[in-house]
């Protein structure tokens, strides 16, 4: 099961950093964004912003302010027409191997934004770069744009007709709740029980042979899951189907002690 890094800390992503952490996919990318939107660059701003880059940091940073037309909001940016995005120019003559791209005008593209708290832009975070909006992208765009209804209405994606659809939704929410976005600055918060109970559900009847940035078992690890809830682990043997065995004690325990469970989801620590 693949493991991704807490979103906060990766607005400081140095070079020897990101030569060893791949990107989101960008399905996760738009799970973990506070903002998801595909638009267009419409102006970059002349004049740079002068905020600081994260919370508690001491010295402010120059961002060059790209505006950015919405033109489909996947979450977070409703009734909102324009998104001004920062990002860092590197200096003249230096190579930028790790650097986030420089938006330009005219460029279209989806982007994966956070809120910077005391400055009125959004920043691109360091593993979740933006993805051109083209032909080439097409089935990329196709999978971030699946995302738009299931955060617009949780319980509706979660009672779905298909079973893939009702999975697919529980773990794009679980992504979206339960990866940290804020660094160690959170507290759990429980989320309303028909939404946990119909999350639990759709992983339990899902193909647990499934693969992919919201397959069951990388949902069910961001759980985590253990005996102090009633969940036992299974030790797989040689030969035996660890996703089938994980599965069924899934259901066991969704069965039984499971059947109480509440759902929490991480949000930041108030001030």
């Amino acid at each position: 099961m693949r493991r991704f890094a807490p979103l906060a800390l990766l607005l400081l992503t140095t070079a020897a950093r990101a030569e060893r952490m791949a990107d989101y996919p960008p399905e996760v990318r738009a799970a973990v964004a506070g903002v998801c939107v595909i638009g267009t660059v419409t102006e970059i701003e002349k004049e740079p912003v002068q905020a600081k880059p994260y919370p508690g940091a001491t010295d402010p940073v120059a961002y060059t302010v790209a505006v950015v037309k919405v033109e489909t909001n996947v979450h977070g940016a409703k009734n909102v027409t324009h998104v001004r995005v920062g990002f860092i120019l590197p200096p003249a003559g230096v190579a930028a191997r790790y650097q986030l791209p420089a938006l330009k005008v005219d460029q279209k593209v989806c982007l994966f934004l956070t809120k910077l708290p005391d400055a009125a832009i959004h920043l691109m975070p360091g593993l979740s770069p933006p993805v051109e909006n083209s032909d080439a992208n097409k089935a990329v765009l196709d999978a971030v744009k699946k995302l738009a209804p299931v955060f617009a209405d949780a319980l509706a994606a979660l009672k779905a007709d298909k079973a893939e659809d009702r999975a697919h939704a529980a773990a794009a929410l679980l992504t979206r709740y339960r990866q940290s976005r804020y660094g160690g600055l959170t507290v759990e918060e429980t989320i309303p029980a028909e939404e946990s109970k119909a999350i639990l559900a759709a992983l339990a009847g899902a193909d647990w042979k499934a693969t992919g940035p919201f397959a069951p078992l990388t949902a069910l690890n961001l759980l985590a899951l253990n005996k102090s809830v009633g969940f036992n682990p299974p030790q797989p043997k040689p030969g035996e189907d660890a996703a089938v065995l994980m599965r069924d004690e899934f259901k066991r325990w969704t069965a039984n002690e499971g059947a109480k469970y509440a759902i929490k989801k991480l949000v930041p620590k108030a001030k």
